[in-house]
């Protein structure tokens, strides 16, 4: 008699059993599944402490600029309409994947956002000479959030330094009434959107 692999079963004088699985089979899968990554585990959001000069329960540093629309902005703007709890100050760039597909999860959330007093504005970090590229991203993607314009990196450093010159994006700072910062969101996890509104 021959098992599965053709070799004569001995012992026996009988076949094998036929199994789905050879025992090194089983033991490749075994440790596949302890070595991989948990794949159905959801993503979560980065939590940080600091980024540049924003650092958790510190007061916000200021930053101003104009908006796509030709409007100023500035943190006590922000807060100008009371039903406003917080701001996220969410910083982004077209060149940036991860950035535009945080800004799809905001765009699809914006009832949420609103309902839980959030006011997201939209901090674009790309030069001036992009400035179309923003403008035809903005209307292809429906963005209804305030879009300030920083193509000189004011709110770079106060914001996004982290000392050795490099951009990190995305970034979303969470700043209270009080203009203390509450949360700092690095990559944007499935959580996203949780992160900002708890």
């Amino acid at each position: 008699m021959k098992d599965e692999f053709g070799q004569a079963d001995r012992k026996h004088g009988q076949k094998r059993p036929v199994s789905f699985f050879h025992p090194l089979s089983f033991i490749l899968f075994a440790s596949l599944l302890l070595l991989a990554p948990d794949f159905a585990q959801a993503k979560q959001s980065e939590i940080l402490h600091k980024s540049g000069e924003a650092i958790i329960g510190q007061p916000a540093p200021w930053v101003s600029g104009w908006t796509l629309d030709d409007q100023v902005f500035n943190l006590k703007k922000a807060f100008e309409d009371p039903a406003v709890k917080r701001v996220a100050f969410v910083f982004w760039a077209t060149w940036c994947a991860p950035c535009k597909e945080g800004m799809k999860r905001l765009c699809s959330a914006k009832g949420k956002l609103d309902a839980n007093g959030v006011k997201v504005v939209l901090f674009n970090m790309d030069e001036q000479s992009e400035l179309e590229k923003v403008r035809k991203f903005v209307r292809q993607n429906s963005v209804s959030f305030p879009v300030v314009l920083d193509p000189y990196g004011r709110a770079k450093t106060p914001y996004l330094d982290d000392g050795n010159g490099s951009l990190s994006l995305p970034r979303t700072v969470i700043v209270g009434r009080d203009g203390k910062v509450i949360r700092i969101i690095g990559s944007e996890g499935d959580d996203y959107i949780e992160q900002i509104v708890q």
